[in-house]
C-alpha cells in the first residue's frame, strides 16, 4: 500500500514523537480503528485496548525522513509503500 505523507502531516507531526511524527500521521489516516502508530525501527500498530502489536518493516527512505524530521532539518512530502494487513485498513467507500 502507497502511503503518502503531505506537507500538512509534516506540519503537524512533532520532532522525536514516535507516535506523533508526520509518518505515524499519514499512517493513521488510512486505519480503520483507532491504533496507536509508533515509528522507532519497524511500525507498530497497536489498539489502545489491546496487548497485540502488528509490526512492519520500514523502507530505508523512511528512516532516512524521520532522522532528517527530528533533527530539525528541512523535509518534503513523500510516498512510500508498506505492507498493511487488510484488516487494520479502514474500507474505503
Amino acid at each position: 500500500m502507497q502511503i503518502t505523507v503531505t506537507q500538512q502531516d509534516i506540519n503537524f507531526g512533532v520532532q522525536g514523537g514516535r507516535c506523533t511524527c508526520p509518518v505515524a500521521v499519514a499512517i493513521r489516516r488510512i486505519l480503520a480503528a483507532p491504533y496507536y502508530v509508533l515509528v522507532y525501527g519497524k511500525i507498530s500498530l497497536r489498539r489502545p485496548s489491546s496487548r497485540i502489536t502488528k509490526r512492519i518493516d520500514i523502507p530505508d527512505s523512511v528512516r532516512t525522513f524521520v532522522t532528517e524530521f527530528d533533527r530539525g532539518n528541512p523535509v518534503q512530502p513523500f510516498d512510500f509503500d508498506i505492507e498493511i494487513p487488510e484488516k487494520y485498513l479502514a474500507k474505503l467507500e
